[in-house]
């Protein structure tokens, strides 16, 4: 294989399992480019999670480096989340070997953005406009501290951000955040990478209503609450919860309501298995950026699928799910649903969105932009 066609991608987290938003795309984005013919030396910042040899099925080379922590990495100027991921080892390897970066989310980029890399092509992969991410969390986060920090790095964010511009280009991952982008640099418009690579919805019913996420999270938290104190509290249909590490406010929630089940840590293949059973995965959001993968996996797992706009608005996916915002507008549609089939002419439709979604296609893409594009 030619040299040019050699690629760094710098991660954020280990990519694998692929079991979560950012991990999907990241792994499933090395898989298609080593499919494309393109050999990637990735680079993992260690936080919380296992070596993966697998990852050396995909990669010409893996390496890991451990994530810093520590107050005065708080006290600094840089976000923190962009701090704790400089390492002189890794730099030391970039300056080594002059391949093109690509560097998933603006988390690793400080490894990046240095004179000695000043005329190496480098990429961003986009996985939010973080500093609508941040404000967002410090404005749900009810803790006063937390709240504090995000508020704080949201506002370091605002002065680092300015930085994007010194990549050659940015790889956004939804339209809205395309929008954001060209008007502080190159930004192309690159979606999501993900797990399918088929339409696995099953026709008929099922028994009962969906809600999966990452139940630690602020986000899917508030989600979970809405759900259950403002929909599922007027109705009798079964309602499942499924997800990781589910906070006590949400433990003592479900406890009020005998039709309502909560399943905690289920593994990959569970969750799979939920999804394809289920009636219908709801999916509300309270924040706008990025797009969620679950709605990409719950559409190509899933029957009926049930969104507020926050979810689903320029994502391209709106036309295959049911709107819904207000707890009325929720239980209006969840109760029209419940008697309705799934049946092979919305099967038929629901393929659609692999045209619309598609790995190698956007595989392509990145390969074109970073190698044959001067």
């Amino acid at each position: 294989m030619s040299e040019n066609k050699a690629l760094h991608i710098l991660a954020f987290n280990i990519p694998y399992p692929a079991n979560y938003g950012g991990a999907i795309d990241v792994f499933h984005k090395i898989v298609a480019l080593k499919k494309a013919g393109v050999e990637v030396h990735l680079h993992c910042f260690e936080y919380g999670r296992k070596h993966a040899n697998i990852l050396e099925n995909y990669c010409k080379s893996v390496h890991y480096y451990k994530r810093k922590s520590g107050l005065r990495h708080v006290l600094s100027n840089t976000p923190y989340f962009v701090q704790t991921r400089s390492n002189q080892s890794l730099v030391e390897y970039l300056t080594a070997h002059p391949y093109p970066i690509l560097s998933e989310g603006i988390h690793c980029s400080k490894n990046v953005l240095i004179p000695l890399l000043k005329n190496r092509k480098k990429y961003l992969r986009a996985h939010n406009v973080e500093t609508d991410y941040y404000l967002e969390l410090s404005k749900s986060e009810p803790n006063f501290w937390k709240r504090l920090y995000f508020f704080t790095e949201y506002l370091k964010l605002k002065q680092y951000e300015k930085k994007v511009a010194l990549f050659d280009g940015i790889f956004a991952i939804s339209m809205s955040d395309h929008a954001y982008f060209k008007n502080r640099c190159q930004s192309n418009y690159i979606k999501a990478f993900h797990s399918n690579t088929e339409i696995l919805s099953k026709l008929g019913m099922g028994t009962f209503a969906l809600y999966h996420g990452n139940l630690s999270l602020q986000e899917n938290i508030k989600a979970a609450l809405f759900l259950i104190k403002k929909v599922f509290a007027f109705t009798d249909y079964p309602f499942i919860i499924a997800g990781k590490r589910p906070c006590p406010t949400v433990l003592e929630a479900v406890k009020k309501y005998s039709h309502i089940k909560l399943i905690q840590n289920p593994s990959a293949q569970h969750m799979n298995e939920l999804i394809a059973e289920a009636h219908m995965c709801l999916l509300p959001t309270h924040q706008k950026t990025g797009i969620k993968l679950k709605l990409i996996e719950s559409l190509h797992r899933g029957r009926f699928c049930v969104a507020n706009h926050a979810m689903i608005n320029n994502t391209e996916l709106a036309p295959y799910c049911y709107a819904a915002n207000s707890a009325n507008e929720w239980l209006k549609i969840i109760n029209t649903l419940k008697h309705k089939d799934f049946n092979s002419e919305l099967l038929i439709q629901r393929k659609q969105i692999s045209t619309v979604f598609n790995n190698d296609r956007e595989a392509l893409k990145l390969i074109e932009i970073i190698f044959e594009k001067k």
